[in-house]
Protein backbone atom coordinates (compact mmCIF):
# COMPACT_ATOMS: atom_id res chain seq x y z
CA UNK A 1 0.00 0.00 0.00
CA UNK A 2 1.34 3.53 -1.35
CA UNK A 3 2.06 5.83 1.82
CA UNK A 4 -0.33 8.06 -0.04
CA UNK A 5 -3.09 5.69 0.67
CA UNK A 6 -1.86 4.72 4.12
CA UNK A 7 -2.28 8.76 4.91
CA UNK A 8 -5.50 9.00 3.64
CA UNK A 9 -6.87 6.50 6.12
CA UNK A 10 -5.77 8.28 8.50
CA UNK A 11 -8.89 10.72 10.01
CA UNK A 12 -8.65 14.64 9.74
CA UNK A 13 -8.34 15.59 13.55
CA UNK A 14 -4.77 13.73 13.20
CA UNK A 15 -3.37 16.94 12.90
CA UNK A 16 -4.31 17.46 16.85
CA UNK A 17 -1.57 14.23 17.64
CA UNK A 18 1.33 16.92 18.02
CA UNK A 19 -0.79 18.56 20.84
CA UNK A 20 -1.66 14.84 22.52
CA UNK A 21 1.94 14.34 22.23
CA UNK A 22 3.18 17.42 24.07
CA UNK A 23 0.42 16.98 26.81
CA UNK A 24 1.64 13.18 27.52
CA UNK A 25 5.46 14.12 27.82
CA UNK A 26 4.76 17.26 29.86
CA UNK A 27 2.79 14.73 32.10
CA UNK A 28 5.37 12.35 32.03
CA UNK A 29 8.40 14.75 33.46
CA UNK A 30 5.49 16.10 35.90
CA UNK A 31 5.43 12.99 37.70
CA UNK A 32 9.08 11.96 37.32
CA UNK A 33 9.58 15.44 38.70
CA UNK A 34 6.68 14.82 41.97
CA UNK A 35 6.74 11.06 41.92
CA UNK A 36 9.87 9.75 40.89
CA UNK A 37 11.12 8.46 37.62
CA UNK A 38 8.64 4.93 37.72
CA UNK A 39 7.27 2.96 35.04
CA UNK A 40 4.31 5.37 34.90
CA UNK A 41 6.81 8.61 34.26
CA UNK A 42 8.26 6.23 31.57
CA UNK A 43 5.10 4.93 29.83
CA UNK A 44 3.82 8.57 29.44
CA UNK A 45 6.74 10.00 27.60
CA UNK A 46 6.72 7.00 25.38
CA UNK A 47 3.12 7.74 24.21
CA UNK A 48 4.24 11.13 23.99
CA UNK A 49 6.58 10.39 21.63
CA UNK A 50 4.83 7.99 19.77
CA UNK A 51 2.02 10.46 19.10
CA UNK A 52 4.21 12.92 17.64
CA UNK A 53 6.03 10.69 14.98
CA UNK A 54 2.69 9.85 14.27
CA UNK A 55 1.97 13.55 13.56
CA UNK A 56 4.77 13.86 12.04
CA UNK A 57 4.29 10.43 9.93
CA UNK A 58 1.05 11.64 8.51
CA UNK A 59 1.87 15.02 7.63
CA UNK A 60 3.45 14.55 4.15
CA UNK A 61 6.55 16.38 3.40
CA UNK A 62 8.11 17.03 6.34
CA UNK A 63 10.38 19.53 4.62
CA UNK A 64 7.60 21.39 3.63
CA UNK A 65 5.84 21.24 6.63
CA UNK A 66 8.80 22.98 8.76
CA UNK A 67 8.58 25.12 5.58
CA UNK A 68 5.11 26.43 7.02
CA UNK A 69 5.51 29.92 8.55
CA UNK A 70 3.21 28.55 11.14
CA UNK A 71 5.37 25.46 12.07
CA UNK A 72 8.16 27.74 12.64
CA UNK A 73 6.63 30.53 14.74
CA UNK A 74 5.28 27.69 16.52
CA UNK A 75 8.58 25.90 17.14
CA UNK A 76 10.10 29.08 17.96
CA UNK A 77 7.40 29.99 20.71
CA UNK A 78 7.86 26.29 21.82
CA UNK A 79 11.68 26.26 22.01
CA UNK A 80 11.36 29.80 23.92
CA UNK A 81 9.13 28.62 26.57
CA UNK A 82 11.65 25.91 27.33
CA UNK A 83 14.57 28.06 27.71
CA UNK A 84 12.49 30.26 29.87
CA UNK A 85 11.57 27.27 32.22
CA UNK A 86 15.14 26.01 32.05
CA UNK A 87 16.64 29.48 32.87
CA UNK A 88 14.11 30.02 35.84
CA UNK A 89 14.10 26.96 37.38
CA UNK A 90 18.17 27.04 37.27
CA UNK A 91 17.93 30.36 39.37
CA UNK A 92 15.68 28.83 41.45
CA UNK A 93 18.00 26.04 42.14
CA UNK A 94 20.80 28.42 43.17
CA UNK A 95 18.83 30.95 44.53
CA UNK A 96 17.82 27.46 47.29
CA UNK A 97 21.53 26.40 47.42
CA UNK A 98 23.71 29.76 48.00
CA UNK A 99 21.22 32.24 50.10
CA UNK A 100 22.63 35.64 49.80
CA UNK A 101 20.86 39.48 51.45
CA UNK A 102 21.75 42.58 51.22
CA UNK A 103 20.78 45.10 53.41
CA UNK A 104 20.29 48.52 51.40
CA UNK A 105 18.22 50.04 54.37
CA UNK A 106 19.99 53.50 55.54
CA UNK A 107 20.93 52.92 58.93
CA UNK A 108 21.84 49.03 57.85
CA UNK A 109 18.64 48.45 60.00
CA UNK A 110 19.22 44.29 59.75
CA UNK A 111 22.97 44.30 59.94
CA UNK A 112 24.49 43.47 63.35
CA UNK A 113 27.04 46.10 64.96
CA UNK A 114 30.76 46.16 64.12
CA UNK A 115 31.52 44.99 67.64
CA UNK A 116 28.94 42.18 67.38
CA UNK A 117 30.34 40.73 64.39
CA UNK A 118 33.93 40.85 66.20
CA UNK A 119 32.86 39.34 69.64
CA UNK A 120 30.85 36.44 67.78
CA UNK A 121 33.99 35.83 65.22
CA UNK A 122 36.12 35.48 68.33
CA UNK A 123 34.40 33.02 70.11
CA UNK A 124 36.61 30.49 72.01
CA UNK A 125 33.73 27.79 72.45
CA UNK A 126 30.02 26.82 71.09
CA UNK A 127 27.99 29.08 72.51
CA UNK A 128 23.91 28.21 72.54
CA UNK A 129 20.94 30.08 73.49
CA UNK A 130 17.69 28.88 74.68
CA UNK A 131 14.74 30.35 74.23
CA UNK A 132 12.64 28.62 76.52
CA UNK A 133 8.84 29.28 75.28
CA UNK A 134 6.08 27.87 72.54
CA UNK A 135 6.96 29.69 69.76
CA UNK A 136 9.61 32.81 68.57
CA UNK A 137 8.98 36.14 66.82
CA UNK A 138 10.20 36.38 63.01
CA UNK A 139 12.24 39.30 64.32
CA UNK A 140 14.01 37.75 67.40
CA UNK A 141 14.62 34.25 64.80
CA UNK A 142 16.18 37.11 61.96
CA UNK A 143 18.18 38.25 64.52
CA UNK A 144 19.19 35.20 65.82
CA UNK A 145 20.19 33.63 62.43
CA UNK A 146 22.34 36.45 61.72
CA UNK A 147 24.32 35.72 64.14
CA UNK A 148 24.84 31.94 63.21
CA UNK A 149 26.03 33.15 59.83
CA UNK A 150 29.04 34.82 61.02
CA UNK A 151 30.02 31.64 63.29
CA UNK A 152 29.06 28.12 62.89
CA UNK A 153 30.02 28.14 66.84
CA UNK A 154 27.08 29.69 67.56
CA UNK A 155 23.52 28.14 67.39
CA UNK A 156 20.36 28.93 69.07
CA UNK A 157 16.82 26.52 70.18
CA UNK A 158 13.29 27.19 71.20
CA UNK A 159 12.27 24.81 73.93
CA UNK A 160 8.74 24.63 76.07
CA UNK A 161 9.53 24.37 79.61
CA UNK A 162 6.45 22.00 79.59
CA UNK A 163 7.51 19.96 77.42
CA UNK A 164 11.32 19.88 78.10
CA UNK A 165 10.94 20.32 81.56
CA UNK A 166 14.59 18.42 82.77
CA UNK A 167 16.00 21.09 80.64
CA UNK A 168 13.81 24.17 82.09
CA UNK A 169 15.10 22.59 85.89
CA UNK A 170 18.43 23.06 84.72
CA UNK A 171 18.65 26.50 83.81
CA UNK A 172 16.29 27.31 86.81
CA UNK A 173 13.35 28.53 84.25
CA UNK A 174 11.07 30.41 86.11
CA UNK A 175 8.47 31.49 83.43
CA UNK A 176 7.83 31.72 79.84
CA UNK A 177 10.14 33.74 77.92
CA UNK A 178 12.79 33.31 79.72
CA UNK A 179 16.03 33.33 77.33
CA UNK A 180 19.56 31.80 78.75
CA UNK A 181 22.78 31.52 77.28
CA UNK A 182 24.78 28.42 77.41
CA UNK A 183 28.98 28.04 76.72
CA UNK A 184 30.60 25.03 78.50
CA UNK A 185 30.04 24.90 81.88
CA UNK A 186 28.26 28.23 82.01
CA UNK A 187 25.01 29.16 81.81
CA UNK A 188 22.89 32.68 82.75
CA UNK A 189 19.91 34.22 82.16
CA UNK A 190 19.60 37.10 79.40
CA UNK A 191 16.64 38.51 78.86
CA UNK A 192 12.69 37.18 79.29
CA UNK A 193 10.58 37.87 76.29
CA UNK A 194 6.92 39.25 76.17
CA UNK A 195 4.98 40.82 73.73
CA UNK A 196 5.88 44.43 74.50
CA UNK A 197 10.10 43.04 74.95
CA UNK A 198 11.83 41.73 72.27
CA UNK A 199 15.44 40.04 72.19
CA UNK A 200 18.20 43.43 71.60
CA UNK A 201 21.47 42.68 70.13
CA UNK A 202 23.28 44.81 72.65
CA UNK A 203 22.05 42.15 75.31
CA UNK A 204 23.09 39.09 73.23
CA UNK A 205 26.22 40.40 72.77
CA UNK A 206 26.78 41.59 76.46
CA UNK A 207 26.22 38.29 77.54
CA UNK A 208 28.35 36.83 75.17
CA UNK A 209 31.14 39.23 75.50
CA UNK A 210 31.11 38.20 79.17
CA UNK A 211 32.25 34.74 78.76
CA UNK A 212 35.86 35.75 77.61
CA UNK A 213 35.97 38.59 80.78
CA UNK A 214 36.56 37.53 83.49
CA UNK A 215 37.10 40.55 85.35
CA UNK A 216 34.32 42.11 87.55
CA UNK A 217 33.74 45.76 89.34
CA UNK A 218 32.46 46.80 92.34
CA UNK A 219 30.34 49.71 92.14
CA UNK A 220 29.51 51.06 95.62
CA UNK A 221 26.08 52.83 96.08
CA UNK A 222 26.45 54.77 99.21
CA UNK A 223 23.24 54.80 101.48
CA UNK A 224 21.84 56.38 104.77
CA UNK A 225 21.30 60.05 103.32
CA UNK A 226 17.63 58.99 101.29
CA UNK A 227 19.60 57.83 98.77
CA UNK A 228 17.31 54.64 96.62
CA UNK A 229 17.78 51.76 97.97
CA UNK A 230 19.59 48.89 96.27
CA UNK A 231 18.39 45.92 97.53
CA UNK A 232 15.31 44.71 98.55
CA UNK A 233 12.06 43.77 96.53
CA UNK A 234 11.26 47.41 95.07
CA UNK A 235 14.19 49.30 95.00
CA UNK A 236 13.24 51.51 92.08
CA UNK A 237 16.90 50.72 90.50
CA UNK A 238 16.10 47.04 89.84
CA UNK A 239 16.40 47.59 85.68
CA UNK A 240 19.43 49.81 86.20
CA UNK A 241 20.97 46.97 88.97
CA UNK A 242 20.29 44.17 86.62
CA UNK A 243 21.86 46.55 83.24
CA UNK A 244 25.21 47.02 85.31
CA UNK A 245 25.46 42.94 85.57
CA UNK A 246 25.43 42.78 81.81
CA UNK A 247 28.72 45.21 81.91
CA UNK A 248 30.02 42.38 84.70
CA UNK A 249 29.37 45.36 87.32
CA UNK A 250 28.37 44.37 90.99
CA UNK A 251 26.72 46.93 92.69
CA UNK A 252 26.74 46.75 96.22
CA UNK A 253 25.78 49.08 99.00
CA UNK A 254 27.90 51.30 101.24
CA UNK A 255 27.55 52.72 104.62
CA UNK A 256 30.56 55.60 104.61
CA UNK A 257 29.62 55.92 108.49
CA UNK A 258 30.14 52.40 109.84
CA UNK A 259 33.23 51.55 106.75
CA UNK A 260 35.19 54.69 107.35
CA UNK A 261 36.53 54.79 104.34
CA UNK A 262 36.33 53.51 100.49
CA UNK A 263 36.63 49.93 100.29
CA UNK A 264 40.07 49.03 97.80
CA UNK A 265 38.08 47.28 95.27
CA UNK A 266 35.56 49.77 94.55
CA UNK A 267 35.30 50.35 91.06
CA UNK A 268 33.79 53.67 91.60
CA UNK A 269 31.36 54.95 93.80
CA UNK A 270 27.95 56.33 93.03
CA UNK A 271 25.57 58.67 95.16
CA UNK A 272 22.03 58.51 93.35
CA UNK A 273 19.84 61.27 94.27
CA UNK A 274 20.75 61.95 98.21
CA UNK A 275 17.85 63.70 100.28
CA UNK A 276 20.15 64.79 103.12
CA UNK A 277 23.34 66.13 103.56
CA UNK A 278 26.51 63.81 104.10
CA UNK A 279 28.63 64.24 107.68
CA UNK A 280 32.13 65.61 107.53
CA UNK A 281 33.57 62.42 108.08
CA UNK A 282 32.00 61.22 104.88
CA UNK A 283 32.50 64.07 102.56
CA UNK A 284 36.50 63.58 104.06
CA UNK A 285 36.64 60.26 102.78
CA UNK A 286 34.97 60.90 99.61
CA UNK A 287 38.21 63.52 99.38
CA UNK A 288 40.69 61.23 100.07
CA UNK A 289 39.25 58.31 97.63
CA UNK A 290 39.53 60.80 94.80
CA UNK A 291 42.89 62.15 95.74
CA UNK A 292 43.95 58.71 95.64
CA UNK A 293 42.63 58.58 91.99
CA UNK A 294 39.06 57.58 92.92
CA UNK A 295 35.91 57.50 90.84
CA UNK A 296 32.86 59.19 91.75
CA UNK A 297 29.48 59.02 90.34
CA UNK A 298 27.22 62.27 91.38
CA UNK A 299 23.38 62.09 90.64
CA UNK A 300 22.20 64.76 92.35
CA UNK A 301 18.44 66.24 91.81
CA UNK A 302 17.57 70.09 92.33
CA UNK A 303 17.83 71.44 96.13
CA UNK A 304 19.45 67.90 97.51
CA UNK A 305 23.13 67.89 96.80
CA UNK A 306 24.00 65.97 99.68
CA UNK A 307 26.87 68.10 100.24
CA UNK A 308 28.70 67.53 97.66
CA UNK A 309 28.56 71.09 96.33
CA UNK A 310 31.85 72.07 98.05
CA UNK A 311 33.78 68.93 96.87
CA UNK A 312 32.14 69.66 93.21
CA UNK A 313 33.19 73.33 94.08
CA UNK A 314 36.66 72.31 93.92
CA UNK A 315 36.89 70.66 90.35
CA UNK A 316 34.92 73.18 89.04
CA UNK A 317 31.37 72.36 88.70
CA UNK A 318 28.74 75.05 90.49
CA UNK A 319 25.35 73.25 91.23
CA UNK A 320 22.27 75.16 90.16
CA UNK A 321 19.30 74.53 92.15
CA UNK A 322 16.96 76.31 90.06
CA UNK A 323 14.66 73.84 87.75
CA UNK A 324 15.45 72.72 83.83
CA UNK A 325 12.13 73.99 82.10
CA UNK A 326 12.23 73.05 78.17
CA UNK A 327 9.47 74.96 75.93
CA UNK A 328 10.47 72.97 73.26
CA UNK A 329 7.37 71.49 73.35
CA UNK A 330 8.39 67.49 72.62
CA UNK A 331 8.12 66.35 76.17
CA UNK A 332 4.41 66.63 75.54
CA UNK A 333 4.62 64.61 72.49
CA UNK A 334 5.54 61.72 74.91
CA UNK A 335 3.14 62.70 77.44
CA UNK A 336 5.47 64.73 79.96
CA UNK A 337 5.35 67.98 80.99
CA UNK A 338 7.77 71.26 80.40
CA UNK A 339 10.23 69.98 83.48
CA UNK A 340 11.21 67.15 82.07
CA UNK A 341 13.63 68.03 79.33
CA UNK A 342 14.36 66.03 76.74
CA UNK A 343 18.00 66.15 75.52
CA UNK A 344 19.60 65.48 71.73
CA UNK A 345 22.87 67.17 72.56
CA UNK A 346 25.50 65.31 73.87
CA UNK A 347 29.06 66.39 74.05
CA UNK A 348 32.45 64.51 72.55
CA UNK A 349 33.65 62.26 74.74
CA UNK A 350 33.94 58.23 75.25
CA UNK A 351 30.56 58.16 77.11
CA UNK A 352 28.40 59.87 74.46
CA UNK A 353 29.99 59.44 71.01
CA UNK A 354 28.19 56.56 70.02
CA UNK A 355 24.52 58.84 70.87
CA UNK A 356 24.71 61.19 67.66
CA UNK A 357 21.62 63.26 68.52
CA UNK A 358 19.60 59.82 70.42
CA UNK A 359 16.74 61.05 72.56
CA UNK A 360 17.29 61.04 76.56
CA UNK A 361 14.66 62.43 79.29
CA UNK A 362 15.78 63.83 82.55
CA UNK A 363 12.18 64.73 84.75
CA UNK A 364 13.11 67.32 87.61
CA UNK A 365 16.32 67.90 86.91
CA UNK A 366 19.17 71.12 87.72
CA UNK A 367 22.01 72.33 85.07
CA UNK A 368 25.12 72.44 85.88
CA UNK A 369 27.69 75.32 85.48
CA UNK A 370 30.94 74.79 84.54
CA UNK A 371 34.88 76.66 84.94
CA UNK A 372 37.85 76.00 84.33
CA UNK A 373 40.53 74.59 87.04
CA UNK A 374 43.99 74.17 86.53
CA UNK A 375 44.33 70.29 86.37
CA UNK A 376 40.77 69.36 85.56
CA UNK A 377 39.67 68.27 82.40
CA UNK A 378 35.63 69.00 82.06
CA UNK A 379 33.88 67.79 79.37
CA UNK A 380 29.62 68.70 79.15
CA UNK A 381 28.11 65.05 78.00
CA UNK A 382 24.26 66.44 78.43
CA UNK A 383 23.03 69.82 77.09
CA UNK A 384 19.51 71.30 76.45
CA UNK A 385 18.76 73.67 73.62
CA UNK A 386 17.96 76.44 73.54
CA UNK A 387 14.22 76.46 74.21
CA UNK A 388 15.19 75.96 77.59
CA UNK A 389 16.12 77.62 80.99
CA UNK A 390 16.53 77.49 84.77
CA UNK A 391 13.42 78.10 86.36
CA UNK A 392 13.90 80.34 89.78
CA UNK A 393 10.31 79.88 90.97
CA UNK A 394 9.42 76.32 89.98
CA UNK A 395 6.08 76.36 91.84
CA UNK A 396 4.47 79.38 89.54
CA UNK A 397 1.41 78.37 88.26
CA UNK A 398 2.36 79.04 85.11
CA UNK A 399 6.06 78.87 83.95
CA UNK A 400 7.82 81.45 81.69
CA UNK A 401 11.01 82.77 81.25
CA UNK A 402 11.78 85.77 83.37
CA UNK A 403 15.57 87.27 83.19
CA UNK A 404 17.79 87.99 85.17
CA UNK A 405 16.68 85.64 87.94
CA UNK A 406 16.20 82.66 85.10
CA UNK A 407 18.94 81.60 83.08
CA UNK A 408 18.49 80.79 79.74
CA UNK A 409 19.32 77.47 77.87
CA UNK A 410 21.54 75.69 76.54
CA UNK A 411 22.38 74.09 79.79
CA UNK A 412 24.33 71.69 80.87
CA UNK A 413 22.77 68.62 82.59
CA UNK A 414 26.13 66.41 82.83
CA UNK A 415 29.36 66.63 82.98
CA UNK A 416 32.73 64.48 82.94
CA UNK A 417 35.65 65.39 84.52
CA UNK A 418 39.39 63.94 84.71
CA UNK A 419 41.75 64.99 87.26
CA UNK A 420 45.56 64.65 85.95
CA UNK A 421 47.48 62.42 88.79
CA UNK A 422 49.47 63.91 91.44
CA UNK A 423 53.30 63.65 90.74
CA UNK A 424 54.31 60.46 92.76
CA UNK A 425 57.15 61.99 95.74
CA UNK A 426 60.52 60.80 96.03
CA UNK A 427 61.34 57.77 98.21
CA UNK A 428 61.90 58.46 101.85
CA UNK A 429 62.39 56.33 104.78
CA UNK A 430 60.01 58.19 106.79
CA UNK A 431 56.85 58.03 105.32
CA UNK A 432 54.50 57.77 108.27
CA UNK A 433 52.13 61.30 107.91
CA UNK A 434 53.01 64.36 110.67
CA UNK A 435 49.80 63.82 112.59
CA UNK A 436 49.62 67.17 112.86
CA UNK A 437 49.61 68.39 109.29
CA UNK A 438 46.69 69.66 107.99
CA UNK A 439 45.35 67.28 105.34
CA UNK A 440 44.91 69.47 101.54
CA UNK A 441 41.62 69.04 100.55
CA UNK A 442 40.58 66.70 97.16
CA UNK A 443 38.29 69.30 96.07
CA UNK A 444 41.37 71.69 95.44
CA UNK A 445 42.98 70.78 91.96
CA UNK A 446 46.25 68.96 91.29
CA UNK A 447 49.29 70.45 90.69
CA UNK A 448 50.16 70.36 87.10
CA UNK A 449 52.92 67.92 85.77
CA UNK A 450 55.63 70.96 85.41
CA UNK A 451 54.97 71.75 89.04
CA UNK A 452 57.25 70.96 91.58
CA UNK A 453 56.82 67.48 93.30
CA UNK A 454 54.92 68.13 96.65
CA UNK A 455 53.13 65.39 99.39
CA UNK A 456 50.32 63.74 98.05
CA UNK A 457 47.73 64.62 100.23
CA UNK A 458 47.10 60.62 100.95
CA UNK A 459 49.90 61.55 103.25
CA UNK A 460 47.90 63.09 106.13
CA UNK A 461 44.06 61.06 107.11
CA UNK A 462 41.33 63.09 107.33
CA UNK A 463 40.51 64.44 110.86
CA UNK A 464 38.39 62.10 112.34
CA UNK A 465 38.21 59.44 109.73
CA UNK A 466 39.48 56.01 111.07
CA UNK A 467 41.04 54.77 107.84
CA UNK A 468 41.99 51.48 107.66
CA UNK A 469 45.26 50.25 106.36
CA UNK A 470 44.13 48.12 103.38
CA UNK A 471 41.71 50.46 101.14
CA UNK A 472 44.75 53.03 100.86
CA UNK A 473 47.13 52.46 97.86
CA UNK A 474 50.27 53.06 97.65
CA UNK A 475 51.20 56.54 96.43
CA UNK A 476 53.04 55.53 93.18
CA UNK A 477 50.02 53.70 92.39
CA UNK A 478 47.66 56.33 93.12
CA UNK A 479 49.83 58.82 90.94
CA UNK A 480 49.48 56.61 87.80
CA UNK A 481 45.78 56.83 87.91
CA UNK A 482 43.54 59.87 87.22
CA UNK A 483 40.48 60.74 89.22
CA UNK A 484 37.26 60.81 87.13
CA UNK A 485 33.69 61.98 88.38
CA UNK A 486 30.63 61.94 86.01
CA UNK A 487 27.88 64.50 88.02
CA UNK A 488 24.37 64.84 86.28
CA UNK A 489 21.47 66.83 87.75
CA UNK A 490 19.20 64.40 87.82
CA UNK A 491 18.42 61.10 89.37
CA UNK A 492 15.11 59.64 88.12
CA UNK A 493 16.87 59.23 84.48
CA UNK A 494 18.07 54.85 85.99
CA UNK A 495 14.93 54.44 87.94
CA UNK A 496 13.25 51.74 86.96
CA UNK A 497 10.04 52.61 84.11
CA UNK A 498 12.65 55.45 82.45
CA UNK A 499 16.02 53.62 82.55
CA UNK A 500 15.04 50.89 79.73
CA UNK A 501 13.78 54.41 77.53
CA UNK A 502 15.14 55.67 74.87
CA UNK A 503 18.85 56.05 75.85
CA UNK A 504 18.83 56.64 79.44
CA UNK A 505 20.36 53.52 80.27
CA UNK A 506 23.55 53.84 77.98
CA UNK A 507 24.16 57.11 79.83
CA UNK A 508 24.26 55.20 83.02
CA UNK A 509 26.12 52.35 81.89
CA UNK A 510 28.43 54.34 79.67
CA UNK A 511 29.36 56.57 82.39
CA UNK A 512 29.96 53.36 84.92
CA UNK A 513 32.02 52.05 81.75
CA UNK A 514 34.45 55.33 81.70
CA UNK A 515 34.26 55.48 85.52
CA UNK A 516 35.61 52.06 85.63
CA UNK A 517 38.55 52.18 83.18
CA UNK A 518 36.33 49.96 80.80
CA UNK A 519 37.43 50.25 77.09
CA UNK A 520 35.26 51.85 74.28
CA UNK A 521 33.87 48.09 72.83
CA UNK A 522 32.48 47.59 76.68
CA UNK A 523 30.39 50.25 75.88
CA UNK A 524 26.71 49.98 75.15
CA UNK A 525 25.93 48.76 71.47
CA UNK A 526 23.25 51.11 69.97
CA UNK A 527 20.40 49.62 68.34
CA UNK A 528 19.76 51.50 65.08
CA UNK A 529 16.60 53.16 64.43
CA UNK A 530 15.02 54.32 61.10
CA UNK A 531 14.70 58.09 59.99
CA UNK A 532 11.14 59.03 60.87
CA UNK A 533 10.64 59.84 57.09
CA UNK A 534 6.64 60.96 58.09
CA UNK A 535 5.30 63.77 56.63
CA UNK A 536 3.40 66.23 59.15
CA UNK A 537 0.48 68.12 57.77
CA UNK A 538 -1.89 70.78 59.63
CA UNK A 539 -5.27 70.46 59.08
CA UNK A 540 -5.49 72.86 56.56
CA UNK A 541 -3.32 71.24 54.26
CA UNK A 542 -4.92 68.40 54.57
CA UNK A 543 -8.16 69.80 53.31
CA UNK A 544 -6.48 71.40 50.53
CA UNK A 545 -5.10 67.44 49.79
CA UNK A 546 -8.87 66.61 50.07
CA UNK A 547 -10.54 69.11 47.76
CA UNK A 548 -7.48 68.44 45.09
CA UNK A 549 -7.72 64.92 45.19
CA UNK A 550 -11.81 64.87 45.31
CA UNK A 551 -12.36 67.70 43.15
CA UNK A 552 -9.73 69.66 41.20
CA UNK A 553 -8.10 66.66 39.59
CA UNK A 554 -11.28 64.77 38.64
CA UNK A 555 -13.30 67.93 37.22
CA UNK A 556 -9.59 69.00 35.77
CA UNK A 557 -9.21 65.42 33.93
CA UNK A 558 -12.96 65.56 32.58
CA UNK A 559 -12.99 68.86 31.67
CA UNK A 560 -9.93 68.30 29.87
CA UNK A 561 -11.50 64.87 28.24
CA UNK A 562 -14.34 67.04 26.95
CA UNK A 563 -12.47 69.77 25.22
CA UNK A 564 -10.70 66.87 23.31
CA UNK A 565 -14.19 65.20 22.23
CA UNK A 566 -15.43 68.64 20.97
CA UNK A 567 -12.10 69.09 18.94
CA UNK A 568 -12.57 65.19 17.48
CA UNK A 569 -15.92 66.07 16.64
Amino acid sequence: MKLASVRQLWPSYSKYLIFLGLFLITAGLAIGFVSGWNLLAGITIALGTIAIALWLFTRGNLQSTWALRSTQSNTNALLATLAALLIFGAINFLGARYTAKFDLTEKQLFTLAPETQQVVKNLGQPVKIWIFDRTLSDSDRDLLTNYTKINPKFSYQIADPQVEFGKAQTFKVKSFGEVHLEAGNDRRLITTLSPETRLQETDLTNAIAQLSSTKQSIVYFLQGHGERPIEGEQTGLGDAINGLKTKNFIAKPLNLIREGAIPADAAAVAIVGPQRSLLDKELSALETYLSQGGRLLALLDPAADGGLGKLLAGWGVKLDNRLVVDASGTGQLAGLGPDAPIVTRYGNHPITQDFKGGISIYPVARSLEISTVSGVTATPIIETDEKSWAESDPKATQLTFTPPQDRQGPLVLGVALERAPSPAPSPSPAASPSPTGPPSPAASPAPSPTASPAPSPTASPSPGVTARPSPAPSPSSAAAKPARIVAIGNSSFMADGLFGQQLNGDVLLNSVGWLGDRDSNSLSIRPREPNNRRIVITPQQSSLLLLLALVVFPMGGLTLAGVMWWQRR
